[in-house]
């Protein structure tokens, strides 16, 4: 049996997830969730104004799930401005969110014990918006890259081997 979305029971593996315990973007705010500190560190290493920006995100409840997406959407806005990212080659933006996962595993005990507790069962960010990069869509179909996906199995053989 696979897990075919971050729904439910596996929603604390969705980047939109509003952690318990915050953890750091590399511009050294604390963030709600690990959609906020991957669009934060996106940004160029010079324009850490941008990435406390992302990081901070709006004054609105912090828990919020929404909050992550306006992360996102605000993101985006500033990249059809022309911010400056880092290195945007899929190994790039990969080994990014790797390092984020891990820091939101480490962080959240719950997350990482839920991970754990998922076996050997294969994990897809099954999604409805069409992200084939992150994750397959639509659910189900085994359609996309589900690099999402692949980084959470790669975490948990890693916590297995230490």
């Amino acid at each position: 049996m696979a897990i075919e979305t971050f729904r439910g029971d596996y929603y604390p593996f969705s980047n939109m997830y509003p952690l318990e315990t915050w953890i750091e973007a590399d511009c050294g705010e604390d963030v709600p969730t690990s959609e906020h500190a991957y669009m934060a560190n996106r940004f160029s290493l010079y324009d850490d104004q941008l990435k406390v920006a992302l990081a901070r995100g709006s004054a609105a409840d912090n828990f919020s799930a929404k909050h992550g997406v306006a992360a996102k959407e605000r993101a985006y806005e500033l990249i059809r401005e022309g911010a400056a990212l880092i290195d945007e080659c899929d190994i790039a933006r990969v080994a990014l969110m790797k390092r984020v996962v891990q820091l939101k595993l480490e962080n959240n005990e719950h997350i990482k014990e839920l991970l754990e507790g998922t076996g050997d069962q294969l994990i897809y960010e099954g999604n409805s918006w069409g992200d084939r990069f992150w994750g397959v869509s639509p659910v189900g179909s085994c359609q996309g890259y589900n690099n999402l996906g692949q980084i959470l199995m790669s975490l948990r053989q890693g916590f297995r081997e230490d």
